[in-house]
């Protein structure tokens, strides 16, 4: 199926930009154990993430779910941005730029056929970023890659209107609650430089995904 195809090939692209990418510079603490992106660039993690990419990308297009093309790049680029960040607790700025300009792009594409939709994308993309935008002024607790993803992630939710961003933002915020427990808890037994220290994307990337099995065409 092309559609599985295409993830799988956002999935490559993005894994090629994650080996290229520039290491972050600044007084940032957590730089010093941050694993270099390259490294994490194995034929083993290739492998498993366009595998996983592929049958993600199968699954959108046996349910039939709208905007199918957002959803591959969503399933490809965008599962390879947060395994990164699930690694090093880095969203790197230019996967982020990537996952951002071809979801938008075959977001943008969709609407041409549903022009109706503009308006509750660009609500939906707002208000999500928003919000993280504030919680990431006033506590800082996350990074600003997060406040991309969550604009990201309303937009997919807002597909299905304002029940499908509150779902999805929902579902998002509680998966990253529980990927902070579970880390948490992990490291009681297994201490780690980061402390408690969590990537928030993994959560954030699973949130619209409830949406396939809720409103499969």
């Amino acid at each position: 199926m092309i559609p599985a195809v295409f993830a799988a090939f956002a999935a490559l692209v993005q894994l090629l930009l994650v080996a290229t990418h520039p290491e972050p510079t600044g007084d940032d603490p957590d730089i010093a154990h941050k694993p270099s992106y390259r490294s994490l660039i194995t034929w083993p993690a290739v492998t498993s993430l366009c595998l996983a990419a592929t049958m993600l990308g199968t699954l959108c297009a046996v349910l039939g779910i709208k905007a199918l093309w957002a959803w591959a790049v969503w399933a490809g680029a965008g599962l390879v941005l947060v395994w990164v960040d699930a690694r090093s607790t880095w969203l790197p700025r230019r996967c982020t730029t990537l996952l951002w300009t071809g979801l938008f792009g075959t977001l943008a594409v969709h609407c041409i056929e549903a022009p109706n939709l503009v308006f509750a994308l660009l609500i939906g993309a707002t208000a999500s970023a928003g919000i993280f935008a504030i919680f990431w002024l006033l506590t800082r607790s996350l990074g600003f890659g997060d406040v991309h993803l969550a604009g990201m992630a309303g937009a997919l939710g807002a597909l299905h209107g304002l029940s499908g961003w509150s779902i999805t933002m929902l579902v998002g915020t509680v998966a990253a609650a529980l990927w902070g427990i579970a880390t948490t808890a992990w490291r009681r037994h297994h201490p780690h430089p980061l402390g408690s220290v969590f990537a928030y994307g993994p959560g954030l990337w699973c949130g619209p995904w409830v949406l396939v099995v809720l409103y499969p065409s």
